[in-house]
């Protein structure tokens, strides 16, 4: 169904920026299982902000960015692929394009795909006047620009253009994971985000920026975008950046920390719920808008605050089907109770031909703390077919998730439950797979984890024998907790 290929082009994506292929390993999988536990809650309603025109990203006076080039998959040389021939061929051509004696002080992006957001800071006298915005980069003057990238493809010729551009500081990328190629293994790294000393979101409606000093507004902020991308899925079912660029705009926020750095987000220009987060698929606040949080005087549109103490929230997205060119309709809705827990979601589906009709709905049940305690799930697919699934969890006393439960209900054969291992300090050594019927899975179906001198937490890798390999000074053998 299109929730189970969404969810698995997410975790894919999310480790291809990492690793440089395509694939999710098992370790990230059951890690992203194990931070689902969590429900979403609801957010504080923004205290009242302090208004501000600190960064004017309108840059009216600006020269059009526009830039293109074409890449052809089957004549590059060493077939690098889109991003690397753009890092080493186009990005230097982008700066020299503005600038004499150009000099690339420091670039990120987030890959070469058909949306694809990246920064670029660099040095250099302009050719001409542009109306750009100069900032410092380690002392250093310069410029920072941000852009999109759109990708049209035809018969392997792949046009990339400059679709949106905006003026920015040199942000932080905010690591979640990190693959260490000398070692082969994954390092999870903490996900949570730095102190923030303020937040300023620039709204072009009118052509000013919100900025966020309160403390406690703060740190619901730092709480709602610490959140780990498999929890997000509870609540939004579609890639922030896909429904932020389906807008007429984006809302640049800047997120400035304690430590003097700074990171970049972007929200759709409606001022919705989503959020893209630098190296994060995206991060949602609930029921309570960005433009509630910041306290922005426009409406944004889908929210509905009931009487009850409810919320519910309805989004639609039109697009066209890019291979029988159909118009399709995304309808999503989410119902949040007068504590915040996302209750019920629903997601329907249409294509023009009304062959390929959809529907999904979930609903939430919670135990007495707040924890998620099961998820039931219902879906009616094209030409008739219907599913049923029921996911439950279990937690200890300490609330650490024991076990991830997933079963068919509509056929007993088809079934998982994951067991979680802790060690006598509390920390995750092993995740365990098993069938319904209490079956334990391959050892290579299974996560096992060790921390080094500074509590960090790594990955074992296992052999062909099911012997885990990876460990401190490259050990092997069994796990303690594996049996």
């Amino acid at each position: 169904m299109k929730r189970t290929i969404t969810i698995l082009l997410l975790l894919a994506m999310a480790l291809a920026l990492l690793t440089g292929c395509g694939g999710a390993s098992g370790e990230q999988t059951a890690e992203m299982l194990e931070q689902s536990a969590a429900p979403a809650s609801i957010q504080p309603a923004a205290p009242e902000t302090v208004q501000t025109a600190a960064h004017d990203w309108s840059e009216p006076n600006a020269v059009d960015d526009s830039f293109r080039f074409q890449f052809e998959w089957r004549v590059s040389c060493d077939c690098d692929g889109g991003y690397e021939h753009f890092i080493r061929e186009e990005l230097p051509a982008y700066v020299n394009r503005w600038v004499d004696g150009g000099e690339i002080l420091d670039s990120e992006f987030m890959g070469i795909d058909c949306v694809t957001f990246g920064w670029v800071c660099f040095s250099g006298t302009p050719k001409q006047e542009l109306g750009w915005k100069t900032t410092e980069f380690e002392g250093k003057p310069c410029f920072c620009r941000g852009f999109f990238l759109r990708c049209d493809e035809n018969d392997g010729k792949a046009q990339y253009t400059v679709s949106k551009t905006i003026a920015m500081e040199p942000i932080k990328r905010l690591k979640g994971m990190e693959f260490v190629e000398e070692t082969g293994e994954l390092l999870i790294l903490p996900k949570q985000l730095p102190t923030l000393s303020s937040a300023e979101l620039y709204v072009a409606q009118l052509g000013q920026s919100f900025v966020l000093t309160d403390p406690d507004a703060l740190r619901g902020l730092e709480k709602a975008l610490s959140k780990p991308e498999f929890e997000n899925l509870l609540v939004q079912e579609q890639p922030a950046m896909a429904w932020i660029q389906k807008q007429d705009g984006f809302l640049p926020l800047y997120l400035h920390y304690a430590d003097g750095s700074c990171s970049l987000a972007f929200a759709p220009g409606d001022g919705s719920d989503c959020c893209s987060v630098w190296d994060s698929d995206f991060s949602v606040f609930g029921p309570v808008s960005l433009f509630e949080r910041f306290g922005v005087p426009l409406p944004s549109p889908g929210y509905t605050h009931n009487a009850d103490g409810t919320t519910t929230i309805e989004e639609v997205v039109e697009g066209t089907d890019t291979s029988l060119q159909l118009a399709n309709r995304h309808e999503f809705r989410y119902t949040f109770d007068a504590d915040g827990r996302l209750v019920r979601f629903e997601h329907f589906f249409h294509r023009e031909d009304n062959d390929f009709d959809e529907s999904t709905t979930r609903t939430y049940s919670y135990y007495p703390d707040g924890k998620l305690e099961r998820v039931e799930e219902h879906g009616e697919g094209a030409q008739g077919t219907s599913f049923d699934t029921l996911n439950t969890y279990t937690y200890n006393d300490l609330g650490q998730i024991t076990r991830f439960t997933s079963n068919n209900m509509n056929n007993e054969s088809q079934g998982m439950y994951y067991d979680y291992h802790y060690d006598e300090q509390n920390r995750l050594t092993a995740i365990i797979y098993h069938y319904r019927d209490g079956r334990e899975g391959l050892p290579s179906g299974n996560s096992y984890f060790w921390y080094d001198e500074h509590g960090l937490r790594h990955s074992y890798g296992v052999d062909q024998d099911g012997h885990l390999v990876g460990g401190p000074e490259d050990d092997e053998g069994d796990h303690p907790v594996r049996r």
